[in-house]
Order: C-alpha cells, then sequence, then structure tokens
C-alpha cells in the first residue's frame, strides 16, 4: 500500500518508489531548490538513499513526534481527556502537510506548534463524537460525515499531494512502499 513522505523545497519531480528500491539525490539538487531539501522520515522502512547525500537534510523530527505520543497524551490528559482515541498517524501526516504548506520561506517548523495542531484537531474531533449521541432519531438515510473524517491510508497520497500542490514548490510529497 502505498504511503507518503514529505520533502522539503524543490523542483523535482518525485515518482512512486518501490520498497527496497534505492533513490538517487541528483548533483545539482541544492542548485535546483536553491536551499537544501530537507526529508522527514514518517514511519516505516526509509528508502535507501544514494548520490549527492550532502545536498539533503534527512530529519527524524516527523517520526520522533508521532513515535512520542506522550507529549501529546499529556496534553490531552491536561484537558481533561482519556487519550484512548489519539488521532491517527495518517491524519498526524495531513496535518503536518497543511501546516508546512502554511509556513513563510523563513520560518522554521516547531514541535510545538504541531502538537497543538494535533491536540486541536484530536479536540474537534472528539467533541463531533460526543455530540452525535444527543442528536435527533435515526433519518431514514444515513449521516453526513462528521466535521473531522478519518483519514485512510489509500487516500493519504492524494490528499497530502492536493494540499502540498497550493504551495509554490515547497513541499513535495513522495510516494514509497511500505514507508512514510
Amino acid at each position: 500500500m502505498p504511503q507518503v513522505g514529505l520533502a522539503g523545497p524543490a523542483s523535482v519531480t518525485f515518482p512512486v518508489v518501490a520498497s527496497g528500491e534505492p533513490v538517487s539525490v541528483p548533483d545539482n539538487l541544492m542548485k535546483i531548490c536553491k536551499a537544501k531539501p530537507v526529508i522527514f522520515k514518517g514511519h516505516g522502512n526509509f528508502p535507501y538513499l544514494c548520490g549527492n547525500l550532502n545536498d539533503v537534510v534527512v530529519s527524524p523530527l516527523l517520526y520522533t513526534c508521532y513515535q512520542n505520543s506522550q507529549s501529546v497524551s499529556r496534553a490531552y490528559e491536561q484537558h481533561g481527556a482519556c487519550a484512548a482515541q489519539p488521532i491517527s498517524q495518517e491524519m498526524q501526516l495531513l496535518l503536518t502537510v497543511y501546516y508546512l504548506v502554511q509556513l513563510a520561506a523563513d520560518q522554521v517548523p516547531l514541535m510545538e506548534d504541531l502538537e497543538q495542531i494535533f491536540l486541536r484537531s484530536w479536540r474537534e474531533s472528539h467533541l463531533t463524537e460526543t455530540r452525535q449521541p444527543q442528536q435527533a432519531p435515526p433519518q431514514p438515510f444515513p449521516p453526513a460525515p462528521g466535521a473531522v473524517a478519518q483519514v485512510t491510508s489509500a487516500q493519504l497520497p492524494w490528499l497530502a499531494g492536493l494540499a502540498a500542490s497550493s504551495c509554490n514548490d515547497s513541499v513535495h510529497i513522495i510516494e514509497c512502499t511500505h514507508s512514510l
């Protein structure tokens, strides 16, 4: 099942990469990008990088953020909530893409900002879930989806690509088999 990785500023098109297949970093990548691209690792097996590795930065920050649910769990608990149903990794990745797209060229992504975004999304989702049982009697038609719908692995590459398409090439989505 294809998943998503995030790459920083670049004007290079990235194809879907098969699992275990090396990803070549072109010699002129930094010259093309006019900045050093950052590849954020999400989760899963990271593709083998070869070529001009000095022109890219591979950052584990997203992986650390997604795997270290303690900080987000603590934030949930501080707001009097049980973290039994935290937001999914797919939703975290999609929210991260939205966050990166909105950053100005000179802004640095902050883990605290991401945690607040995740918490806000969880709160909105939790409020929607707690309000549903108090709604009117069942209708003859299925209810419309809630304000915060779950994102599936199959939807993630398309939704992330759609979000990244609005940022003037500052964020690129790389689809890799069995990795984010």
